[in-house]
């Protein structure tokens, strides 16, 4: 999309993303609040500027992690039981479940409750 924002074509609707013309050009500061990652059928996580929110299944095992990257960059301390946490945890979890909506992730099946 930013080759053809920046070339003046029209960008074709089977190329996903948005164009990062703005940014280049001093228009925004950043491209997006929310980064969000999956590996296979076995793992989704999101991340924003302070913290990485990680969820996975292995062999029936579900594991959250979630770490405050600014002070632990390393991702060592796992404050995803950290009652200090939880409601950061519950609006990580929950945008990230909008988004497993918004793909049509074949993953998504968090419960209602948890978000």
């Amino acid at each position: 999309p930013t080759l053809c924002d920046l070339i003046g074509l029209p960008i074709p609707e089977s190329v996903e993303g948005h164009s990062l013309t703005p940014i280049i050009m001093g228009q925004k500061q950043k491209a997006r609040d929310n980064l969000f990652f999956a590996y296979k059928g076995i793992q989704r996580a999101i991340r924003d500027e302070e913290y990485k929110l990680i969820e996975y299944t292995v062999e029936g095992a579900s594991t959250t992690q979630l770490f405050h990257l600014k002070n632990d960059p390393w991702e060592i301390n796992n404050l995803s039981a950290d009652p200090d946490y939880a409601s950061r945890l519950k609006r990580l979890r929950k945008e990230m479940v909008r988004w497993q909506k918004e793909v049509d992730d074949p993953m998504f099946g968090v419960p209602d409750d948890e978000v």
